[in-house]
């Protein structure tokens, strides 16, 4: 999985400058993963985050709605 997560970031040549699974913590060109932990689901910030200009998402949830940003599942 880390390996795919690696190659398609690669391949699509995605500016990576920092990562997180906090949304507070994301700045442009950093990649978040959004996590389902016992309190809080990474996948309720999206849109936060995306304020933020993110290089990428990675989440587990199929998301289908947001147009010119990497998602990777």
């Amino acid at each position: 999985m880390a390996s795919d997560i690696l190659s398609r970031i690669k391949a699509n040549q995605i500016a990576v400058e920092g990562i997180s699974s906090d949304s507070r913590n994301i700045k442009q060109n950093f990649i978040f993963f959004a996590i389902k932990g016992d309190k809080n689901n990474g996948n309720d910030y999206i849109d936060e985050v995306l304020k933020k200009q993110p290089s990428a998402i990675i989440t587990s949830q199929k998301i289908t709605y947001f147009k010119n940003k990497e998602f990777i599942f």
